[in-house]
Formats: structure tokens, sequence, C-alpha cells
């Protein structure tokens, strides 16, 4: 049996399109956060011959895989089969559990999965793997978007994750960066809150600005300034989320690394999708939705789906 009691943030059921024969697609995805009687098994879920990706963003959630527990710490991940022997949750003493989900389908994707399933399961860390990140994020956008392409992007973005399996996989050694790439990503994390110049994070990488700047693209697929946006919107979706208290827009852009709050909104919203408050609003309610509900729903695109 399967129950979901979440608080959803983003959520996206795809219809198929029968103008396409696409071997690898994305089903559905989104952001949300459980909060009470959150269960999926994977032997019983209506939802069959898939595979879940569940990224932790905060919180914690329990993953049961094959009778071994394991804890679902943020930064954490797992890729799992359906149908298969295993059961993730809301556990007992945890508060709440956010996550990003994304579900696969498709006879190309679930045999290049079969082929470095190892790689995934049960549980890795997304930390490590910032090109993974990259292509999940890229996943939400695009799916968050209209237009008759959606689909065939989207197909393209779910053969870009497999394959980056498949790269972790057979060339493990690709995963470790130029170490100037590592001392960038540590000084970033460490002074975001900031206003940094490309100057001072090429010195910290020991590389020249231009080096910098393409060897990092080449490496992570974004540029140095996408990174560090992307660690300002996830801190500023931490001092919005409901146990950080009131705080302001102007405070949460300072607190973020952003002098103008108006260019602040204008960041979150094009990378949450909607404005700081009405996100701050939405991770406050205690929306419920099942499902049974969600599975019911008419196959459009961009409705509400299960996870």
């Amino acid at each position: 049996m399967s129950t979901d009691r979440s608080d959803i943030f983003e959520t996206y059921r795809l219809a198929e399109d029968k103008r396409y024969h696409l071997h690898s697609i994305v089903t559905s995805c989104g952001h949300a956060v459980a909060t009470e009687s959150y269960v999926f098994d994977g032997q019983t879920r209506p939802d069959q011959n898939i595979v879940v990706f569940q990224w932790t963003l905060s919180g914690r959630g329990e993953l049961n895989y094959e009778g071994e527990v394991y804890s679902l710490e943020p930064g954490t991940a797992f890729c799992l089969p359906v149908p298969h022997n295993h059961s993730y949750c809301l556990p007992e003493g945890a508060t709440h559990w956010e996550y990003i989900f994304v579900c696969f389908s498709g006879r190309e994707f679930r045999r290049i999965y079969e082929s470095v399933r190892e790689i995934f399961t049960p549980v890795f860390r997304m930390d490590e793997r910032l090109e993974l990140q990259n292509i999940v994020h890229d996943i939400l956008h695009t799916s968050r978007s209209g237009g008759t392409s959606k689909l065939l992007k989207l197909s393209a973005q779910s053969y870009s994750f497999i394959l980056q399996g498949l790269q972790y996989r057979y060339y493990p050694e690709k995963e470790i960066p130029h170490p100037g790439i590592l001392r960038l990503e540590a000084f970033c994390r460490d002074h975001f809150r900031r206003c940094l110049t490309v100057s001072e994070i090429a010195r910290e990488a020991g590389m020249s600005r231009s080096h910098m700047a393409r060897t990092y693209k080449k490496v992570r697929g974004i540029t140095v300034g996408g990174y560090i946006e992307r660690l300002r919107m996830e801190e500023a979706a931490r001092l919005l989320s409901p146990g950080e208290g009131k705080i302001s827009v102007q405070e949460c852009s300072l607190r973020c690394g952003y002098d103008d709050a108006n260019y602040f909104c204008r960041v979150f919203r094009k990378f949450y999708g909607m404005p700081p408050m009405s996100y701050k609003r939405l991770r406050g309610s205690h929306t419920q939705q099942s499902p049974e509900t969600a599975s019911a729903a008419p196959p459009a695109a961009d409705v509400p789906a299960e996870t």
C-alpha cells in the first residue's frame, strides 16, 4: 500500500504524445516535502515499469531496500526500478522530508539502467555528482515550460541522466575533476553569501580567468556564475522553510548575496517557478494529495502526479 501526504511545491505529470515513439522518457517529476503518513511500496504502487529517482534536500527519509534499512539524509539519493522489493517513507521521529523526484520510463532507459544499476542502488550521494544535479534541475526547468518540443527535450534529458550513470560506471576516474575545480567549489560554498569577483575565484582556483571559465564549463556543464546562483537559491529555499521563522524578502536577498531584492526575486522565480513569498507560504501549508487521486486524473501534461 502506498500513501502520500505531502506539501507540493511543484509537480508535473507528463502525458505521452502518440506522434513520437520515444524509448526514454520522463513520466513525472517535482519538488515536494512529506510531512506525515508518507509511504511508497515498490511492489504495490499503482505506477509500474518505471525507474524512480528521489534526491533528499532537507529533513530525512528512510529506505528499506531488500530488507536492509538506509537513512536518507540531505545530499543522498536513490534510483530504483518499479516493481521491486523496496519501500520508502517518512520515518518515525522525522519532522519532514523534502525531496526532488523524477520518474523515468521507456525501453531504452530501462535497458541502460540495468547495466549501471549498481551505481544508483541502494543509496548514493548527489553532492558528489554535480553533473547529475545539473541534469535533474534541467528536467524540472523543462517541465515548467510549455511548447510542443517539451517531451522531446525531456526525452533527451532522460538519456543524459542515464548516460551520465554509464560514465560513472565505466569511467569512474572522471568523477574526480581538476583540483582547481574542487578548490573553486569549496571557496564558493564558503563565500557565496557575499559579492564574489571573477578574479578572486580564479585566484583561489589557481587558474587564469579565461582558463577557469572554459575548464569549469567543460567539466561541470554550467558556468561558475551558474554554480554560485544555485548555491544562493538553495540557501534561499532553506531560509524560507517553515522552521526558519519570519524573514523578509530584503533580508533573505541580503543573506543570499544579493544587494538588489528585485533582482533576487527575478532569479528566484526563474529557478523555482514562483516568487519567494509564495514559495514560503506553500512550504508552510499542509496540502494533502493521494496518489490514487493523482493517477485517476486525465492523461494531460502538467497535472499533479504521484511520486
